[in-house]
């Protein structure tokens, strides 16, 4: 599990590696790079569904290809590349150094990415969008390996353009399974604090303001991230004139309603189908 987000993380810094000489702005390359990394792994996923050929191993050797190609296109400027982009990096890390506020506001956001990350892995897909219809597609195309019609639900589904359906077929093909299907719009988090900062620079704020200015853009998500806690606040009940909680009496937790329900024939497991 997390090997596919490794190969998408490879395939980003190679393209950043290869588009650096083009831009002056370091995050220009960056938000250039995540643009291209991501729109290999959907074209290559769709190349191979209209061949017929949505498997594990051509996926692989596939965008490996591709990864190579663009290595030895680049060959002779990855190194000034590399120099350029680590003294870049190098000083800004230096300047945020002399901001304790900035300082603290970017090893909160590496904490809490790392964290939401880690929850896609333990937490059960618990979006309705994606058990009605991303999920179900995702799989649909994966059984059947090709480019055919699937409906969706609602029907106007089956013409919906599959990109987080292709993204969570990578996923679930390289990791076989689909634990990691939430960290589709992962990478989409940190874009945007990267394009929230360029945007200030370019429009001559200082480093360190648009830093925290784009730092607090990408706190926003964690708004919805703790809905389960307002659940644990509720009160339920007053005792000895003080509030009983949800959270005094059980947990509640992220996830799909019946991730614990289970069907039984006799002592042989079975599926449970509600038809209405």
């Amino acid at each position: 599990m997390g090997f596919s987000l490794g190969l998408a993380g490879a395939i980003g810094f190679t393209y950043l590696l290869a588009i650096r000489r083009r831009f002056a702005a370091l995050t220009d390359a960056a938000l250039g790079a995540l643009v291209l990394a991501v729109a290999q792994v959907i074209v290559t996923a769709r190349l191979l569904s209209l061949l017929g050929l949505l498997r594990l191993l051509p996926l692989l050797l596939l965008n490996l290809a591709l990864l190579s190609g663009v290595l030895w296109a680049g060959r002779r400027g990855l190194a000034a590349a590399w120099r350029s982009t680590w003294r870049r990096v190098g000083g800004f890390l230096r300047l945020l150094g002399r901001s304790p506020l900035c300082l603290g506001l970017a090893l909160a956001l590496i904490a809490l990415l790392a964290w939401v990350l880690w929850q896609t892995a333990v937490l059960p897909e618990a979006s309705y969008d994606g058990l009605a219809y991303h999920l179900p597609m995702a799989f649909s195309r994966l059984q059947f390996a090709d480019a055919r019609a699937i409906p969706g639900w609602p029907l106007w589904l089956s013409s919906y353009p599959e990109h987080s359906e292709l993204l969570m077929a990578w996923i679930v093909l390289l990791d076989g399974s689909a634990a990691l299907v939430d960290a589709v719009q992962w990478a989409f988090w940190p874009a945007a604090f990267l394009a929230c900062y360029g945007l200030a620079r370019k429009l001559g704020v200082p480093a360190m303001p648009s830093f925290a200015g784009g730092a607090l853009l990408a706190f926003a998500p964690a708004v919805a991230l703790q809905a389960g806690v307002a659940y644990n606040d509720l009160i339920i009940a007053y005792r000895n004139n003080a509030p009983l909680r949800l959270s005094d009496v059980a947990t509640a937790v992220q996830g799909a309603e019946d991730v614990r329900q289970a069907a039984w024939s006799g002592d042989q497991p079975a599926i449970l189908l509600n038809v209405q």
